[in-house]
């Protein structure tokens, strides 16, 4: 099947990276947990993909001197994140009303960022996952009703300083008229994979922060604040920037809670069940959520073939196409915009993809999701969603789990939350994104065998 590849606007702790040669996979995971261990492979360092390991480097425009600055400011950001890590407690932790976790470190980051750098009176607009209330103005500080460890409170000072001074350098721009900001909407995932952080898998967390202009996804900086040293990734494919310092394609492959060849349709073994052998070389590597994986991801594991690589977070799955431990990045539940602005800039500026799943296993179509501050959902297909804890307008419209209920679809825009991404996302490395109709014509055959549950 011929596929048109137009994109349509329809858009104090260290890594815990450990050696495949661990001997028993239960005694990996609780030793992943225990301890941090330092990253025991060359960070990749490529000329041709434009590394700037401190944030410089010729060529960009005003969307790359922004994402120079969010860099440099998650490097700073990086240093309380990881304090945070290295003593979190269930008083630091919380459930939000969809069941889904959220830290001290979610609020902190998102606010630091937002009232210092990623300002509204210098960008159009800004999106933010959180909707918490934080106080780092008089102690002692709060996030919400958790309270901030004191140990915390100095070094979000030095942080909210340091942003500061950034926030100052890009209004300096805005001011000169040198960078036309005010065009561009943030799109802000402070944590993404709040989850893997609260069960010390770090590793696997980014901070991802998206610019759109025009619903169009034009920069993004997808940043892993807690491997040693930090990994990273950014880029604006319209400056021709493309920027990273990535892992090792062995130690990518390490960030994987398992792996395995989908030889046949059945349950996934459990964690302490998984194997550590990689992927067989030259294998194919198809990323799929840590949680569960759908029949219909699963049957596409047997038609591409490919190995299945679990993973936590959207913006860790996007630097892992990137550092070659997969081709493909198949996501049918759970995510939002603020999890894909920046992973689908970052992809596009380095030559990859990231598209809506439904458009290209119905029409064999390359369409982007649409990225604008709104109050509606601005791409509901009607009869495609279910409706989930997650991405539902009002949870009461859910119906309870177990035998007999029924799903519900939604039918509506505004039965879901605005920027629920309601059609799925389909994910390809720069190494496969010239093979987009073979990856159309698998999911296809896939989606006529398995339903795809998207929510």
């Amino acid at each position: 099947m011929a596929v048109a590849r137009e994109i349509r606007v329809g858009v104090a702790c260290w890594a815990l990276l450990l050696p495949w040669s661990c001997a028993a996979p239960a005694a990996c995971v609780a030793a992943r947990r225990a301890r941090a261990l330092p990253l025991r492979s060359q960070l990749l360092a490529s000329a041709a993909r434009g590394d700037s390991a401190g944030g410089g480097g010729a060529g960009g425009g005003a969307v790359t001197g922004l994402l120079e600055l969010c860099k440099e400011a998650c490097d700073e950001l990086s240093v309380l994140v990881r304090l945070v890590y290295g003593g979190l407690s269930a008083s630091e932790a919380t459930l939000k009303a969809d069941q889904s976790v959220f830290t001290i470190a979610d609020g902190l980051v998102q606010h630091l960022l937002l009232t210092a750098l990623l300002r509204d009176d210098v960008l159009g607009a800004v999106v933010g996952e959180e909707d918490a209330r934080v106080n780092v103005a008089t102690r002692p500080y709060t996030v919400d009703a958790l309270n901030v460890p004191e140990r915390l409170w100095a070094p979000i000072d030095t942080a909210r300083a340091r942003l500061a001074q950034l926030g100052a350098r890009a209004r300096a721009q805005h001011d000169a008229g040198a960078a036309p900001l005010r065009a561009l909407t943030a799109f802000v995932d402070p944590i993404d994979g709040t989850r893997e952080f609260s069960e010390r898998l770090g590793e696997m967390c980014t901070v991802c922060i998206g610019l759109a202009e025009d619903g169009v996804p034009v920069g993004g900086l997808v940043y892993r604040p807690l491997t040693n040293p930090p990994t990273w990734a950014y880029g604006c494919a319209r400056e021709g920037v493309a920027r990273s310092r990535l892992l090792s394609r062995a130690d990518s492959l390490s960030l994987a809670t398992c792996a395995e060849r989908p030889s046949e349709c059945a349950p996934l073994p459990d964690l302490a069940e998984c194997g550590d052998a990689p992927p067989p070389a030259g294998a194919q590597g198809l990323l799929a959520s840590r949680g569960g994986v759908s029949a219909f991801v699963r049957a596409l594991g047997h038609e591409l073939p490919a190995t299945l690589v679990r993973s936590g977070g959207a913006g860790n799955k996007a630097l892992l196409l990137l550092e070659g431990a997969g081709a493909c990045y198949i996501q049918d539940r759970g995510l939002f915009r603020w999890d894909t602005c920046a992973a689908q800039a970052v992809l596009e500026a380095h030559g990859g993809l990231l598209v809506k799943l439904s458009a290209l296993a119905a029409r064999g179509v390359a369409e982007s999701y649409r990225y604008a501050k709104v109050d509606v959902q601005l791409d509901l297909e009607p009869g495609l969603a279910r409706l989930t804890l997650h991405n539902a307008a009002d949870v009461r419209s859910v119906p309870r789990s177990g035998a007999g209920n029924e799903v519900r679809y939604a039918q509506r825009a505004d039965e879901t939350k605005p920027y629920a991404n309601v059609c799925g996302v389909c994910a390809l490395a720069p190494s496969a994104a010239a093979r987009l109709d073979e990856y159309a014509a698998a999911i296809g055959r896939a989606r006529a065998s398995h339903e795809m549950e998207i929510s």
